[in-house]
């Protein structure tokens, strides 16, 4: 109903019930004992003053009813307009977070990093409808390939303080975000998720420059004890430098079940140099065929901040491990030992082998340096840093050999009788 409506409709009905309020008032008082005579001269006085007072009393009265409920509306009014009801956020590697009123318009959109601002950029969301938003900021994403075929994750996140409403939204979000993809023929997947005040994720959040949305994620990762190729826990740290894709593609790998978290779609592993090209790298730095594997394993795993592929095998009496840059392709961390369930069988006509050798016949540590130098490839011209000690492993006697060259680091352990490399680890150096 109008306003005009309403006042009128008020102004009649207290023109017609107040006289007679005020009537019955003083009909009743006349009928009491000893207050006949005052009553009579009150009533004359009354009536005399209710040709002005009662009008005036009246407008009035009707005047705060107005305001009253002009009051009600604007506040209503301001509430569905003005009062944050959602958050919504959409990390892919830009951040971004929208404010919603009840009525799903956007109040404001703020950039979490540098590349939410990309996206952002030159765009007023101000009192836009909440799906005009959304094509804008998921349309941006595309524009500035943020968003593509090689690498199609998005973690879309909501919060609300009724569940069923946030659970609803988010729903309705994840399907029109698919769609846009869809018709960007990108076959995309979304992780979505409901989140609510908690001040542990938002200290981690704002320790890592995060959206809460994604350092919920992370933390709900670390909560399904998922472990590194090593056996090691992960840290938050780590994680946190992942993109969303990359996370993505880590809980696949690791066959990971994160709770409140639903994921549609597949991650793509496109722009990562694959499996088959990880073990071809490991294979051509051993000098090893395919055909003298064994025991081969391949597994997409997380190392400081990055994705690597872990690769192990086995050849002849030595056991060997790759960690491999998954995009560019680098060994970032390679080891040699010897396979004891392979030596074992020999293990007797070993021992006895060693103990009739002096003790004293050890290669001596210019010996050993030259054959870790010879497997590494590297000059003593071009060594620094090195250390040689002799020391005993597990019962035998080894000259620990470590030093650097180039941008590489290099450990190996070098048998002091036989001079067998029994282990080799080598390491880019980030110093």
């Amino acid at each position: 109903m109008r306003k005009r409506e309403i006042e009128k409709q008020l102004n009649q009905t207290i023109s017609n019930s107040v006289p007679d309020v005020l009537d019955n008032i003083l009909a009743k008082c006349e009928k009491k004992k000893g207050f006949e005579s005052k009553v009579s001269i009150m009533e004359k006085e009354v009536k005399q003053k209710n040709k002005f007072s009662i009008p005036k009393l009246a407008t009035a009265f009707a005047a705060l009813v107005i305001v009253g409920i002009c009051g009600v509306f604007g506040f209503n009014r301001y509430d569905s307009l003005y009062k944050v009801d959602s958050i919504i956020e959409f990390d892919v590697n830009p951040s971004v977070e929208l404010e919603v009123n009840k009525a799903e318009e956007v109040i404001s959109v703020v950039p979490l990093n540098k590349d939410g601002e990309k996206i952002l950029e030159d765009m007023d969301f101000n009192r836009v409808d909440l799906d005009v938003a959304v094509n804008a900021i998921i349309g941006s994403m595309l524009k500035n390939g943020y968003i593509t075929v090689d690498e199609n994750s998005i973690l879309v996140s909501v919060k609300n303080d009724d569940t069923n409403k946030a659970t609803k939204l988010k729903e309705e979000i994840t399907k029109e975000v698919q769609e846009i993809l869809s018709a960007n023929s990108i076959d995309g997947s979304i992780l979505s998720q409901t989140y609510s005040d908690d001040e542990e994720v938002k200290k981690l959040a704002e320790e890592n420059d995060l959206s809460e949305g994604k350092a919920k994620l992370i933390n709900e990762i670390l909560a399904s004890d998922i472990k590194d190729h090593s056996g090691n826990a992960y840290t938050f740290e780590s994680l946190s430098k992942l993109s969303i894709n990359e996370l993505n593609l880590l809980l696949t790998s690791k066959k990971a079940e994160v709770k409140d978290v639903n994921t549609s779609g597949t991650a793509s592993e496109n722009s990562y140099i694959g499996r088959e090209k990880a073990k071809e790298i490991a294979l051509n730095n051993t000098g090893v065929s395919s055909a003298n594997v064994r025991d081969l394993e391949i597994e997409l795993d997380a190392d400081d901040g990055r994705l690597v592929y872990e690769v192990e095998f086995k050849s002849g009496s030595n056991e060997y491990e790759y960690e491999i840059h998954a995009k560019t392709g680098d060994i970032i961390h390679k080891q040699t030992e010897k396979d004891d369930d392979r030596n074992s069988t020999n293990s007797t006509s070993t021992t006895s082998s060693a103990n009739n050798s002096s003790e004293t016949s050890y290669i001596g540590k210019d010996k050993a340096k030259e054959i870790a130098f010879n497997n590494a490839g590297v000059s003593s011209s071009d060594v620094r840093e090195l250390e040689v000690e002799l020391d005993e492993e597990d019962g035998r006697f080894v000259y620990e050999i470590g030093f650097k060259s180039g941008n590489t680091e290099y450990e190996y352990e070098v048998h002091a009788k036989t001079g067998d490399i029994i282990h080799k680890q080598v390491e880019k150096d980030y110093d």
